[in-house]
């Protein structure tokens, strides 16, 4: 059980998207106010898929395909299409690319993952930290990168702490 999974609306001063989920969006000026309209209408309509406790901050912006489980998404951030992130924590000002893969991950602020459909990204286990820019085709499993680092494409890094 995790700390998302107990409060509600008011302690994280968000909306939820829908009555039956457990997936909130925060933000109050218009601009937050009709991002998180776009969410919830994705939503709705069995475009973007948000399962178990999931947290969306301020002006997000998320598009279709995406699903997102048991995790928290941080204010400014913007992820592609078909994207996966599962029980992992994605800080401010992040772009996520297409089709990346997020799983039991914690990446930092002002991170790039320029995922694509032919070259998608794949982070499982790991911690990347601020201002990372990972490239197309790259697997990072089990590691950790530190700040300003530059990854790039098809890398395979594995079981690694990258100074």
């Amino acid at each position: 059980r995790t700390l998302l999974s107990t409060l509600d609306e008011k302690d994280l001063r968000a909306v939820r998207v829908a009555k039956e989920a457990r997936a909130f969006v925060q933000g109050t000026s218009p601009d937050s106010i009709k991002r998180r309209k776009r969410i919830a209408r994705l939503y709705k309509q069995g475009r973007l898929k948000l399962e178990g406790s999931v947290l969306i901050g301020r002006h997000c912006q998320i598009e279709e395909g995406t699903i997102i489980e048991n995790s928290s998404v941080d204010n400014f951030t913007v992820i592609g299409k078909h994207v996966r992130i599962v029980n992992s924590a994605i800080m401010d000002r992040t772009i996520i690319g297409d089709y990346a893969v997020i799983e039991d991950s914690v990446i930092g602020r002002y991170v790039e993952i320029r995922s694509s459909k032919s070259r998608p990204v794949r982070i499982v286990r790991s911690v990347i930290a601020d201002d990372v820019v990972i490239e197309e085709g790259t697997e990072l499993i089990n590691s950790k990168i530190y700040p300003h680092k530059h990854i790039n494409a098809e890398s395979k890094i594995y079981d690694t702490v990258l100074t």
